[in-house]
């Protein structure tokens, strides 16, 4: 299979549990697909068609999008090239972490309600982890990065009980 120049795709040396994927001027498309873990993904140039579940977005520089584990979704650009950056973080780690902040116990992990996030807020907060991510020797400093940045989407809707956000997703995803 010819290799596609435009993309990178990189384990963090400091994290072992997140890997990062950045395209650059790419026409690659994508069928819909999920992915095993946590997906946090921002665009830095073009415009794409955003189809996650049953919503539909429109999207364009300096959004960010998040995809939770199994949601079947798919990301492709409208006119020519475009460019972005994902994160994909292992969902046992998010499931502690998200025990932890939160102060409940669980075995599975409690969905992101949001998305589509654009605020220039989001997009750098993710600009600065990403950054982080790549250049950053220290474990420590990168992991509170990581931490910080998924705090935004733990406290969106200061707790939905998980009972609540279940049994939406399960309407979700029967319709």
């Amino acid at each position: 299979m010819k290799q596609d120049k435009t993309v990178f795709f990189k384990k963090s040396e400091v994290l072992p549990f997140v890997e990062m994927r950045q395209a650059s001027l790419s026409a690659a498309c994508y069928h819909a697909h999920s992915h095993d873990e946590f997906s946090f993904g921002v665009i830095d140039s073009g415009i794409a068609d955003y189809h996650n579940l049953h919503r539909h977005n429109r999207i364009g520089v300096g959004d960010t999008v998040t995809i939770n584990p199994h949601d079947v979704h798919s990301c492709n650009p409208i006119l020519g090239d475009w460019s972005y950056r994902m994160l994909f973080v292992d969902i046992d780690w998010v499931i502690r972490l998200q025990s932890e902040m939160l102060g409940i116990e669980q075995r599975d992990h409690l969905p992101f309600s949001d998305i589509l996030n654009r605020s220039a807020q989001a997009y750098q907060q993710f600009h600065i982890l990403f950054t982080s991510l790549l250049r950053e020797p220290n474990q420590l400093v990168a992991e509170s990065l990581l931490m910080q940045y998924l705090q935004q989407y733990f406290l969106v809707k200061e707790l939905e009980k998980p009972d609540s956000l279940n049994i939406r997703r399960v309407k979700e995803l029967k319709s």
